[in-house]
């Protein structure tokens, strides 16, 4: 065995990494949206205050 990967093996290798990396993708946009959440509900949190701050 010379240690080379059969074409199958690295299609095999292949297909495990685009999953990963997809993986990795869904997770960076998960956190994103979950960035975002906090971003606007913090201004709404200032707009909320400022409001009753002129009521």
């Amino acid at each position: 065995m010379s240690g080379a990967l059969t074409d199958e093996e690295l299609q095999d290798q292949l297909e495990g990494e685009r999953d990963a990396f997809e993986a990795g993708v869904a997770m960076c946009k998960v956190k994103s949206k979950v960035t975002i959440q906090k971003a606007v509900n913090a201004a709404l949190k200032v707009l909320e205050e400022a409001v009753k701050a002129v009521v």
